[in-house]
């Protein structure tokens, strides 16, 4: 027999922290449940679609990773950092490599200080990078001599450093200033890279020096992983996707290949009338596709056909 599950208020915007309970925040993930009165692996759901429950962000899993991871943290503060971010994270998926981008960070060397607000972190294998993202073009940068700007992102840089060598040796963390007004190329042939206060700026279509994409090797997958997890506690379960709780739901366990970074699935069930439920979750952040909840929606409804 079919009972209906209600879920929770769809306007709720919800984010997992790390230890895989609700916390209200930003979006980026889809879920849609189903609930059954018996549920066997691989022989179908007795059930019905009870719709969305929530838009969350951040559950993803990579094996073997390659290509970029985007978590972001926080809201973009305007177009020009979401464009900055979407370019770069565009750039890195055809990089055989493994990245990390966290972008607006609130960090906090240690507990009780006042948080840095850092735009973009970018973790790959050549080492770790604090961005700042202004909407300046190369005119506004010799006019003004941004000085007190570059002694800030200098700061947050060796602050994150500082917090990362407490477990293991990150080598050194990059500062860096992207200016997104006009496709500018701060470096060409006869001129050098421009700098202010030893900070090395760069223009949007410089993406691949911006990471030094093809620098050396100084990070394996697990350590740009680690480097994550220590800066944004919620990304371990944002990397892993592994949930016990989640909307209400308890006794999660995961079914589906966690090579599947897009689409997950878990068995569990509701906390006091214990129906047996199936929780299709989606990382929209996973997608490449412009418009990943429709696409979301349109696999679920697959699904129930």
């Amino acid at each position: 027999m079919r009972r209906p599950y209600t879920p929770p208020d769809i306007s709720l915007l919800s984010t997992i922290n790390g230890n895989g309970q609700s916390a209200e925040r930003g979006a980026g993930f889809a879920g849609f449940v189903t609930v059954a009165g018996d549920v066997g692996v691989g022989t179908g759901v007795d059930g019905e679609i009870s719709g969305i429950i929530q838009i969350i962000k951040n559950i993803g899993s990579q094996m073997n990773p390659i290509g970029v991871r985007f978590i972001p943290c926080g809201e973009f503060v305007n177009e020009s950092e979401r464009i900055a971010v979407e370019r770069l994270r565009s750039k890195l998926q055809s990089v055989e490599a493994f990245w990390i981008l966290l972008s607006n960070l609130n960090h906090s060397a240690q507990s009780g200080s006042r948080s840095d607000e850092i735009d973009l972190i970018a973790i790959g294998p050549s080492g770790v990078y604090v961005i700042e993202i202004k909407h300046w073009d190369a005119a506004y940068l010799r006019q003004q001599a941004p000085v007190a700007e570059a002694e800030r992102i200098n700061a947050k840089a060796k602050r994150i450093a500082g917090k990362l060598r407490r477990h293991f040796e990150p080598g050194f963390v990059t500062a860096r200033l992207l200016l997104t007004r006009g496709e500018l190329y701060l470096e060409t042939t006869g001129k050098a890279r421009s700098q202010v206060r030893g900070v090395a700026v760069f223009g949007l279509p410089e993406w691949r020096e911006l990471p030094t994409v093809d620098g050396p090797v100084r990070l394996t997958s697990a350590q740009v992983e680690q480097a994550a997890q220590l800066l944004e506690p919620m990304v371990k379960v944002a990397l892993n996707g592994e949930l016990r709780t989640f909307a209400g739901l308890i006794n999660l366990e995961r079914l589906s290949d966690k090579a599947d970074a897009f689409h997950r699935i878990y068995r569990g069930q509701h906390p006091t009338r214990r129906d047996r439920v199936i929780l299709h979750l989606y990382d929209l952040s996973a997608s490449s596709d412009k418009q990943p909840l429709e696409l979301a929606r349109r696999e679920f409804d697959t699904l129930q056909r």
